[in-house]
């Protein structure tokens, strides 16, 4: 029997036992994923050491701890290309030592690309600029330049791709006709924010009013926000046009690549495991929360 978790505060919230348990079944595999809740940062070291010593696999960060594991762990501790992003989302743990990883860009990547393909030609704005957006645009800037971030607070965006090393143009939301101009633009749109998650299921940072403002191009549109599968941001533009994706799909995936490094060998499921794993997906949010 093999042992992971996932480490936040809150983490009541999470489906991540559910989802490996879909995952591990599939491998023939005996298997658990807990959700363990760390009061505060300075709990971190004494839930990680629990967890050596009891020989878990491994272990996945969640809110609001991404950056307080990468300050943790000391520089031969990290994963060389995820130093430049300063954010760690998954942690090895492997002969009573800790290696940190980040597969939220990754992640993403795959989900995008699963149903539309980015090229240098495409234009990506991404909306935020908080942790899941440092791998993102990290990983994005392989494949095109040509990006805009969008955040409420300019100075966190500029800060996100100083630490990145990346020249990007940054705004806040405050001028809707460069807001409109940039998203006319974009072929590709992703909302990398916690904006319209459950429970506030209605919200969405491009409004009803903006969608409509934008021209009828076919466009690539991303949500990392898996709960619900079908955010606001998503329902705004269904049917217009646009490939919608689900953050469902970069959960998924976020599974299969740090089952890969805590089990040191790569998991691979067929595209019907994966549409098999959507399916249940789907019907456990509806059922539990809808």
């Amino acid at each position: 029997m093999k042992y992971s978790a996932l480490i936040g505060n809150p983490v009541e919230h999470s489906i991540a036992p559910y989802l490996f348990d879909l995952i591990t079944r599939k491998m023939n595999l005996e298997y658990a994923h807990l959700k363990i809740n760390v009061p505060h940062s300075s709990d971190l070291k004494k839930y990680i050491e629990a967890m050596k010593q009891l020989e878990f696999v491994g272990f996945n960060i969640t809110c609001p701890y991404k950056v307080d594991m990468f300050n943790i762990l000391s520089d031969s501790e990290l994963d060389k290309k995820k130093k430049k992003i300063h954010s760690i989302n998954s942690v090895v743990i492997k002969d009573n030592c800790l290696k940190g990883y980040n597969t939220d860009g990754k992640a993403a990547m795959l989900s995008i690309e699963k149903f539309y393909k980015i090229s240098a030609d495409d234009h990506v704005v991404i909306l935020g600029s908080g942790g899941v957006a440092y791998p993102i645009l990290y990983e994005i800037l392989k494949r095109t330049k040509n990006i805009v971030v969008f955040n409420e607070n300019i100075n966190d965006a500029v800060k996100m791709c100083s630490i990145i090393k990346c020249s990007v143009n940054c705004y806040d939301f405050s001028n809707e006709e460069i807001f409109i101009k940039e998203l006319n633009k974009a072929s590709i749109i992703i909302n990398a924010t916690s904006v319209g998650m459950f429970p506030n299921s209605n919200d969405s940072l491009i409004s009803k009013k903006i969608f409509s403002k934008l021209d009828k191009k076919q466009r690539c549109y991303f949500d990392v926000i898996f709960n619900p599968w079908e955010t606001q941001f998503l329902k705004n533009v269904k049917g217009q046009n646009s490939i919608c994706i689900s953050g469902g799909y970069m959960l998924i995936f976020q599974a299969i690549l740090v089952l890969s490094l805590w089990l040191n060998n790569p998991v691979e499921l067929s595209n019907n495991d994966i549409d098999d794993i959507v399916i249940k997906l789907k019907r456990f949010l509806k059922e539990n929360y809808d």
